[in-house]
């Protein structure tokens, strides 16, 4: 008996193991970019690359939102046989929202340069050529944790590093290192490791009607207004009800609840480097960003975990003696000692770190992480809780608490913004406190009433 309860957590470990490992790996190699960027560029320069990347995780939260999202999802109740051709179909949607993306971020470069910010329009023209290849390593990595694979997505993970670490510092020898060129490198290694996933994913590019899934994706991109409609009488294949519309919209309901909650989601995430710029400064959004950067390696930890945690409790939810109230406390007990131990961390080693890694430049502002580092604790446990809302389809629940710190957050910035980057900091910290415990009570109210997941 003791064997048969080890072999699946050994299995599990692994699994987590390689899924931290991937996400350490690609956290590293935004880590070491954003070090190389703060180092070689301009204040100023690094700022632009700064408010212009933000721009790039909005276009991203919503191809997240439509696209990944509801694969981590509904993915994983597919075969694997039906999850190629599954593959296929987001891809041509990839291929298709990202076009309009790259579309409207070259208008908004030419906007720029006529108005003229010529360094701002670079920037933004590096940004058109690179989304759709950054994108597209993002799907890919996706669709390895919905087979469960994160050892292919640790691998890529490697490779991504090397090829971006070297072209960025090819970039700075060469005297040509700028916002733009750092944009588009980050492109052309996301499409080398992008297209090396998809040779092991093997997505089905022409499918037939056979497969009832594809239908189901085909009504979630038309409900969005990105394809047509098919006929609704099919059933969908994911177990939501044996025909009707209620069941076959399942996918779309869940894209259009999980868009809206990554657009709130970047505001909150987003929104301090707009309010910085415009108050404070270039210099202090740079700086801002430098902090961010420094606690990137426990954001990419705790969404790794979060990718693996919401197809792992999807999964078990179907079968009906599943109680999901102890794992809900188990886990938010291991994400928040996961927590804590990153905070000490941060608050030990980032000062020293940050004046090793960015020299003297922004070494008046390290103090701050010692501060800022106590958002990892709820935060994490925040995550834990919203891939449990995930898990059961109450993404409306995500969305309600995401937005409720996007505005907390938009109003506290604004009212601490006269201090500066310090009062931004104290604002976000006291926001994101200030709604740990409502999410907590509806993570006990939602275990309660779920005796299986239903549709938002």
């Amino acid at each position: 008996m003791a064997s048969s309860r080890v072999v699946p957590w050994m299995r599990w470990g692994s699994k987590a193991f390689f899924a931290i490992m991937d996400q350490g790996l690609f956290a590293g190699s935004n880590f070491i970019a954003n070090i190389m960027l703060a180092r070689w560029l301009s204040a100023e320069a690094y700022g632009i690359f700064a408010v212009v990347y933000s721009v790039f995780l909005l276009l991203g939260t919503f191809h997240a939102a439509v696209l990944t999202a509801p694969m981590l999802v509904f993915g994983a109740a597919s075969s694997v046989r039906e999850f190629r051709a599954y593959i296929g179909v987001l891809l041509r949607g990839h291929i298709a929202i990202t076009t309009v993306m790259s579309l409207f971020i070259t208008a908004a470069a030419s906007i720029s340069w006529a108005l003229g910010s010529i360094a701002l329009a670079k920037a933004l023209l590096g940004l058109a050529l690179g989304t759709p290849f950054i994108l597209l390593l993002w799907l890919a990595r996706s669709a390895c944790y919905v087979c469960f694979r994160p050892l292919w997505a640790a691998t890529s993970g490697a490779l991504y590093l090397v090829l971006l670490a070297a072209m960025t510092y090819g970039l700075d020898r060469s005297k040509h290192l700028s916002p733009a060129s750092a944009l588009i490198v980050m492109g052309l290694a996301s499409l080398i490791v992008g297209a090396a996933l998809l040779v092991r994913l093997r997505p089905q590019w022409q499918s037939g009607s056979t497969y009832s899934i594809l239908s189901e994706v085909g009504r979630a991109f038309a409900l969005l207004g990105l394809g047509k409609t098919g006929n609704g009488n099919s059933p969908n294949g994911w177990g939501q009800s044996d025909s009707g519309r209620a069941g076959d919209h399942a996918h779309a309901r869940f894209a259009r609840w999980s868009l809206a909650t990554a657009i709130a989601g970047w505001v909150g995430g987003n929104v301090q480097y707009f309010v910085l710029s415009a108050t404070a400064g270039l210099a202090s959004t740079a700086a801002m960003r430098v902090l961010d950067t420094m606690l990137l390696p426990f954001w990419h930890a705790q969404f790794a975990l979060s990718r693996l945690l919401t197809p792992a409790l999807g999964t078990r939810l179907r079968d009906p003696r599943f109680e999901l109230l102890p794992v809900a406390i188990r886990v938010s007990v291991l994400w928040g000692a996961l927590g804590a131990v990153a905070y000490l961390l941060a608050r030990s080693l980032g000062v020293p770190m940050t004046a090793l890694l960015y020299g003297s430049a922004y070494s008046k502002y390290s103090h701050l992480l010692v501060w800022y580092g106590l958002i990892l604790i709820p935060e994490m446990v925040g995550e834990a809780s919203f891939s449990l809302f995930r898990a059961v389809q109450r993404i409306d629940l995500v969305f309600v608490y995401t937005s409720l710190f996007a505005v907390a957050a938009l109003i506290g910035f604004l009212g601490a913004a006269r201090h500066g980057l310090p009062g931004i900091i104290v604002a976000r910290i006291g926001v994101t406190y200030l709604l740990w415990p409502f999410v907590m009570v509806s993570v006990r109210a939602v275990c309660a009433s779920s005796g299986a997941p239903r549709s938002p």
